[in-house]
């Protein structure tokens, strides 16, 4: 295999919360003028399936990631191997590669409905913060607005007909909320119980609510994962993911995992939590909180597989910033936090992430800027920001950069 091979090309169908189908999330080319255009909606697709294997502009991806040439599509993973990070691409080859397509993941993102306006979210995951028109976002002349397109039958039907035909290996649902989404229950409801068996299910939760409808069907598949997005815990976590509750969230989190480990199959593997966790300046200081979460939740499920990811904060703007990565934060706070007193691979990661900050910081006067006027507009729309929870910080944000 060549050094540019990819497996999400070969095996992965990725359809986006407008209904768009790509290989991943990461992939570039929505411009339709485009003309390595790789994405189609399935609107407009007759057969998914036919897409999937003879789309052109899929095809010429793949020639050119099986013949060692850097498709200019897949900017996000060549920028994060240049600076020798792990990429999508290089974690998902970690395991067997194909030569040849074969649809085995299918990753639905189901519309943006959702109850919660996460800090380091999007208008595009989330219907709360498309509502609030964050000054600090890329507008998007989309016209989309549909919130959730998997409420429709039609579109429906053609997933359906995918999953009943092809041999899918996982299924991975996400939204906005995917408790809140309709047309997941509708969807998951009209497939064979027989083929839930034959696949694993990977689905993305805040968390926030609890719809005990919905995981008796998440419980239906060969094995579950449930990817649990949270980052902080206590006051910290009510300041990253504005409209919720902590209290709230950690009695729903009880909730799913006691419904998991009481109706997974027996005989089977069990199930799996997978704690979600978006590294960014609101959370960065967080590391041991999060492990102390974790090990407390190990303790009640001892029935439940546990790991976490560290995932990087998307926070661009349009002058192309990212204030809240952890490369952009003033050196200062960096080496002001303590050293994590745990050990195991969340740490390791959440350190060498500030080791690597430390080293290659690129904090700036733009970034400065940017983290200022963003938590000014917090504390005026919800009444608390990042500086309640720690004014020393906001002391160095204030500071005139020499």
């Amino acid at each position: 295999m060549s050094d540019t091979y990819c497996r999400a090309a070969q095996e992965q169908l990725f359809i986006t919360e407008k209904g768009k189908m790509q290989p991943c999330c990461y992939v570039e080319g929505h411009d339709s003028k485009n003309p390595d255009f790789v994405s189609s909606r399935l609107f407009n697709v007759k057969d998914p399936i036919d897409w999937f294997y003879n789309n052109q502009n899929q095809q010429r991806l793949r020639d050119n990631l099986n013949g060692v040439v850097k498709d200019k599509r897949c900017g996000v993973c060549w920028k994060s191997e240049s600076l020798s990070r792990e990429s999508f691409r290089t974690r998902l080859n970690q395991s067997y590669k194909l030569s040849t397509p074969k649809l085995k993941i299918l990753h639905i993102t189901g519309g943006r409905l959702c109850n919660l306006a996460c800090r380091m979210c999007s208008s595009e995951l989330s219907s709360m913060i498309k509502h609030e028109q964050r000054p600090w976002q890329l507008s998007s002349n989309d016209d989309y607005k549909q919130y959730n397109w998997i409420n429709e039958q039609e579109h429906i039907d053609k997933i359906i007909k995918l999953i009943q035909l092809e041999d899918i290996e996982t299924l991975n649902l996400q939204g906005g909320e995917t408790q809140l989404i309709k047309g997941f229950m509708d969807m998951l409801s009209q497939v064979d119980d027989e083929k839930k068996e034959s696949m694993d299910m990977h689905v993305t939760t805040n968390a926030s609510v609890f719809s005990e409808p919905f995981w008796k069907e998440m419980m239906k598949f060969k094995c579950t994962t449930v990817g649990m997005s949270i980052d902080a815990t206590e006051s910290r976590y009510n300041n990253i993911r504005y409209l919720g509750n902590w209290n709230t969230t950690k009695e729903n989190s009880l909730k799913i995992l006691e419904y998991m480990s009481l109706n997974h199959k027996r005989p089977g593997p069990p199930p799996h939590l997978n704690l979600n966790i978006v590294l960014q300046l609101a959370n960065i200081d967080q590391c041991d909180s999060m492990n102390e979460f974790m090990d407390e939740l190990k303790q009640q499920f001892k029935q439940v597989n546990f790991k976490s990811t560290l995932l990087p904060v998307e926070d661009w703007d349009s002058q192309g910033v990212f204030p809240w990565d952890p490369n952009n934060i003033p050196v200062e706070i960096l080496k002001g936090i303590s050293r994590t007193t745990f050990d195991n691979d969340l740490s390791r990661q959440w350190q060498s992430s500030i080791d690597y900050a430390i080293q290659n910081n690129g904090y700036n006067d733009k970034a400065q800027e940017q983290v200022l006027k963003r938590e000014e507009w917090f504390l005026k729309k919800y009444k608390t920001n990042l500086w309640n929870e720690r004014p020393d910080w906001f002391e160095i944000y204030n500071r005139r950069i020499n």
